[in-house]
């Protein structure tokens, strides 16, 4: 083996296998204009004129059908905004009986609690409410005899 590195050992006279897409052969294809692309003779036969008074006309038609639709759209808006108000109150009176209907439940919820509350007390039982569970705990009293 040599003291210095010589690439012959190495070197096959076959071609190599890799290849850079740098050396490749690029845009091989031509592209042509298909129909509807403004070929020269579609240029030709366009009357640009025409299409210029058709898109005019079909412009101020849309606008004056828009100006009669906004009258018409008046109306329905004003019935439209009515028929908005009167959900609303209807939606807020539902609200407003939930609200009622709640405030009475959690009113007679506290009754049946200031209730059993004295008869506990009364029993010689106390109340310890740990997550909407009672736990009953006797209390005994003892008396001293003298």
């Amino acid at each position: 083996m040599p003291a210095r590195p010589t690439l012959t050992r190495y070197d096959s006279k076959a071609p190599t296998l890799q290849y850079s897409s740098r050396d490749l052969a690029a845009h091989t294809k031509l592209k042509f204009r298909q129909t509807g692309q403004l070929t020269k003779e579609e240029l030709k036969n366009i009357d640009l004129k025409e299409e210029l008074l058709k898109a005019e006309r079909e412009h101020f038609e849309k606008i004056q059908g828009e100006q009669l639709c906004k009258a018409g759209a008046a109306d329905e808006n004003q019935y439209a905004e009515t028929r908005d108000e009167e959900k609303e109150e209807n939606d807020t009176a539902a609200l407003l009986l939930e609200l009622e209907k709640i405030k009475k439940e959690r009113a007679e919820k506290k009754e049946r609690m200031e209730l059993e509350k004295i008869e506990s007390a009364e029993c010689g039982l106390s109340h310890f409410y740990f997550l909407n569970t009672t736990i009953y705990i006797t209390v005994v009293s003892v008396s001293e005899k003298d």
